[in-house]
């Protein structure tokens, strides 16, 4: 077989060898290209494993934390109530009661008539005994207390919260993996 020259190649180089050049050339540019990007791209995903890792580390010691603020409370709040009372009081009586004073009484006799005489009584009585006093009352209440101070909250992260976030994250690094 004789090879066939193109006439208008002066150096005698075939078109068909220019094009199989071009066309290597082309092909070592490709693979060139796509040892390239799959460089990358796994630079890219160890970058995102990464971060995910660090990601997933930073939840889980969020998950041991608690969210802490303060709230200040500065308000009028308004009492109005009625408040009924019933009681019965016990009131232990121990004493002793003097006695003196004079009775002025009269009487007839059959010959003298009406005689008035006068009796003095001396005496000392013992009181001993419990007197219970009932009270019964409604007391009404109405007054506006101004309510001023600060509360501390501590809450610790629900699980309702942190369980998700963490299923997010390991379909995500399902995903990279």
């Amino acid at each position: 077989m004789t090879e066939r020259r193109n006439p208008e190649s002066p150096s005698g180089v075939t078109l068909h060898k220019v094009w199989l050049c071009l066309i290597l050339g082309l092909l070592c540019l490709s693979l060139a290209l796509n040892g390239y990007i799959l460089y990358t791209r796994s630079l890219t995903l160890g970058q995102a494993v990464a971060v995910l890792d660090t990601l997933r580390a930073q939840l889980d010691d969020l998950g041991s934390q608690s969210l802490s603020t303060e709230v200040q409370i500065d308000q009028a709040v308004p009492i109005s109530a009625t408040l009924p009372f019933d009681y019965v009081f016990t009131v232990p009586v121990d004493t002793v009661y003097p006695l003196s004073t004079v009775v002025n009484t009269g009487f007839e006799l059959p010959l003298l008539g009406w005689q008035d005489i006068a009796v003095p009584i001396q005496a000392e009585i013992p009181l001993q005994l419990d007197l219970d006093v009932p009270v019964q009352a409604e007391i009404p209440i109405s007054l506006t207390y101004q309510l001023q101070m600060t509360i501390p909250i501590e809450v610790a992260w629900p699980p309702e919260i942190l369980s998700p976030l963490q299923e997010i994250l390991r379909e995500a690094e399902d995903a990279l993996r």
